[in-house]
């Protein structure tokens, strides 16, 4: 999964000319359907990556949030964000950052973006 989480988070700050970690191929993105989290005006995004070479493909929901950490344990973590249309809301997802990086996003209430893949956070976009 961590050849993946590379692959997205260059993807999500916008170099496109993304190569493959297994063979040092090109990558193309096949498709990118938006679709709304039930309960939430937040996009996110069926991806397809692929190779243009070998078997490496990532098929994976994913969106960014900006926000701030609000609360977080060993298994989730509460985002509090704002909706496309200025609304405030909080939103949980499951958490897969270090405990380091979360304390010290919680303590400063840092803003910054997270990158959400199929419901879990994976990365802070640095």
């Amino acid at each position: 999964m961590e050849e993946e989480i590379e692959v997205l988070k260059k993807f999500w700050k916008g170099d496109r000319d993304l190569i493959c970690p297994r063979c040092g191929s090109p990558l193309n993105l096949v498709a990118m359907y938006p679709k709304t989290k039930e309960g939430s005006l937040q996009v996110s995004y069926e991806t397809f990556i692929e190779c243009e070479n070998c078997s490496f493909s990532i098929r994976v929901d994913t969106s960014k949030v900006y926000g701030a950490v609000k609360a977080f344990d060993d298994r989730t973590i509460d985002i509090s964000s704002w909706s496309p249309s200025g609304a405030r809301e909080i939103m949980t997802y499951e958490n897969l950052l270090g405990k380091e990086k979360l304390e010290y996003l919680f303590e400063t209430g840092k803003l910054v973006e997270f990158l959400i893949v199929n419901d879990k956070v994976v990365a802070v976009m640095e």
